[in-house]
């Protein structure tokens, strides 16, 4: 008679495999714990019930369960449709052709923990701590200034399927809920700016009123008396001190950015490049196989080149104006010039959107530097 091969029992209890579906080891160390605590710690339970009464050993004993009980609680994830909060944090990574990519990140709490289904039926579930969000009504440039702060967001997660994703999953249409505790950036700390949604965060100039776990609704009831109208210009220095922030930190580093953030920054239709109402659509494939043709491109703004007026074509808008040299190259081409550029921005509180672009491109021969600095004045021709 044959008799089947294979572990005993005992053997099979010590060396069993690692399975997937198997219970999580937190639980079973958990198990083990009670049992110990409940074997080897009896008899302490006698000898303190018999000194400082059955209550008060009672109440510690309850707390002693709880405690137990916590680290399995600890890591029970979250559903797919709860709202997420935690960090949020900015992270810069090249993608396998090289090019940088920006993206803005939710890092949950240590005690929270997400899980989300993968393309196959087949894959386990996995947890998830980083959290990719995009935004769909939120400027990137005001997620800057909210950076180090806890936020909640809620939006449709799904697992990264896109080059341009960084995170463990992507929270795709994010909206943000909640604004906690305080964001610091160099805007609050030496001006004490106001945010999109009107609330001025505390800062060592601007004790202000508490607004930990005050939510942020559009439509909230509350008005601070500090809080100007929607439509108030801006003062000079600080409009000049919000455009340079857009071109340095937005319209410079379009090449990094996915295709469906950029196109937040145009108008539908827009006046580009001598031609009207360019659908932005069109632009920015434009724009991106440009970045595919020169995917290696650095730029040097001057700041002092930017100058600021009213908008000859579009009512409330502002014309802008400055210069930065660039030199783009692909594997066996090396570029030099200087670009001059003319944008018509549509600004308002918490949102910048290009409504005309014109760009005047120079790419000498020679070295761009000794060609910059021979150049006639008379032969830089306005934008018409």
């Amino acid at each position: 008679m044959w008799k089947l091969s294979g572990p005993s029992p005992r053997e099979a209890r010590c060396f069993r495999p690692y399975d997937k579906f198997a219970t999580p080891p937190v639980t079973v160390f958990n198990s083990w714990l009670a049992g110990f605590i409940e074997r080897r710690i009896g008899r302490m339970m006698i000898y303190l019930a018999s000194t400082m009464g059955a209550k008060m050993v009672a109440i510690r004993f309850l707390i002693l369960i709880i405690g137990l009980a916590l680290p399995q609680a600890a890591f029970a994830c979250l559903a797919e449709d709860s709202p997420l909060r935690g960090e949020l944090q900015r992270v810069e990574k090249r993608d396998p052709s090289g090019r940088l990519l920006t993206s803005f990140h939710i890092v949950l709490r240590d005690a929270d923990c997400l899980q989300i289904a993968t393309q196959y039926p087949d894959d386990v579930r996995e947890p998830i701590r980083r959290v990719q969000i995009i935004p769909i009504d939120t400027d990137p440039i005001y997620l800057d200034k909210l950076i180090g702060a806890q936020v909640a967001a809620r939006g449709r997660l799904e697992y990264p399927h896109a080059p341009w994703h960084t995170g463990d999953a992507v929270l795709l249409d994010a909206e943000l809920i909640g604004i906690f505790g305080s964001a610091h950036d160099r805007y609050a700390y030496q001006r004490g700016k106001k945010y999109p949604h009107g609330y001025r965060y505390r800062t060592p100039d601007y004790p202000g009123p508490s607004l930990k776990d005050r939510p942020y609704r559009p439509d909230y009831k509350y008005r601070p008396r500090y809080r100007k109208k929607a439509h108030a210009p801006y003062r000079r220095s600080a409009l000049r001190d919000e455009v340079i922030y857009f071109i340095t930190e937005t319209y410079l580093k379009f090449q990094n950015m996915p295709s469906h953030i950029v196109r937040r920054h145009y108008w539908p239709r827009v006046h580009y490049r001598g031609r009207p109402e360019v659908r932005n659509d069109i632009i920015i494939s434009e724009k991106f196989r440009d970045y595919q043709r020169w995917p290696d491109q650095i730029y040097e703004f001057d700041p002092g080149s930017v100058e600021i007026s009213q908008s000859r074509y579009v009512p409330g808008a502002y014309d802008i104006s400055f210069e930065f040299s660039a030199r783009i190259a692909d594997a066996g081409r090396t570029r030099r010039g200087w670009h001059r550029v003319l944008l018509t921005l549509d600004i308002k509180r918490g949102r910048i959107r290009i409504c005309r672009e014109d760009v005047e491109s120079h790419w000498p021969d020679d070295d761009y530097k000794g060609r910059r600095r021979g150049l006639a004045r008379a032969e830089i021709y306005p934008i018409e």
